[in-house]
């Protein structure tokens, strides 16, 4: 199974939620919208704006099928990840670095949070998991909101239509294992951050293959490391957290 990561990582000091209402086909989205929510909504714990220009990432090695500006939405992005069968759109960005045609990797940069095309939200990142390829900017209720339609049946109509061209997002997530932090993300690809990460402390030295977590500015996290371990047999490599007792008798908690 290809590796998977959160599109937002967390650190020390930001932690990511789904915002009230803006669940997978979430119930309260639709009072106020007369639209079913196809992906979820993305949003640091603190609320309002506080996540206004943070970093979104590939959540998977993939294809970029599409990165721009749309009405309403503001920045876009949609990647093809074709081992995982799937595409991501990543929506409500600004400061896009990528390119339709753009190979990316899992954690690799794709756009910041933004508040929509108008500054009409609170910042945020609309985050979709498809099983179909559609158009970047599409939204399912629209095809179904036909003139003197009853609210009820479009809203029936769009999440039948949504439940067969999309997955819910956190389910998906949780169901790869998703990494959380941007650590987490950089030891699966065999990257090391911040001048070599194992340390020597005092005459204990930490062995070779454990890393200490850092958070996004670099500052080291006390007591939390992780080491990259290999399965002899398949080759398959993934991260596991060190434990306190190991810690304690390196000197390291």
């Amino acid at each position: 199974m290809s590796r998977v990561c959160n599109p937002v990582l967390e650190t020390p000091t930001i932690r990511y939620s789904v915002q009230p209402g803006g669940g997978f086909l979430d119930p309260r989205y639709m009072p106020g919208t007369r639209h079913a929510h196809p992906g979820i909504d993305l949003n640091d714990v603190r609320g309002g704006d506080s996540d206004l220009g943070n970093r979104v990432r590939a959540v998977a090695d993939g294809t970029v099928v599409a990165a721009g500006h749309y009405p309403d939405w503001g920045g876009i992005v949609l990647v093809h990840h074709p081992q995982l069968g799937v595409w991501t759109q990543y929506a409500h960005l600004t400061g896009i670095p990528v390119q339709a045609g753009q190979q990316v990797t899992m954690g690799d940069l794709v756009g910041h949070i933004g508040k929509g095309a108008r500054n009409q939200y609170w910042a945020h990142l609309h985050f979709e998991v498809r099983r179909s390829l559609l158009p970047p900017d599409f939204w399912a209720s629209n095809r179904f909101n036909a003139k003197g339609r009853a609210a009820a049946q479009t809203r029936r109509l769009a999440e039948a239509y949504i439940r067969e061209h999309y997955l819910d997002p956190e389910a998906w997530l949780a169901e790869h294992q998703a990494l959380r932090t941007l650590a987490e993300v950089e030891a699966a690809r065999g990257e090391r951050r911040g001048g070599g990460v194992a340390v020597d402390v005092g005459t204990r030295a930490a062995p070779l293959n454990w890393y200490q977590l850092h958070d996004e500015a670099m500052r080291p996290l006390p007591g939390e490391w992780v080491s990259i371990v290999e399965n002899t047999r398949t080759g398959e490599k993934r991260i596991v957290k060190v434990g306190a007792r190991k810690l304690r008798e390196k000197g390291l908690a």
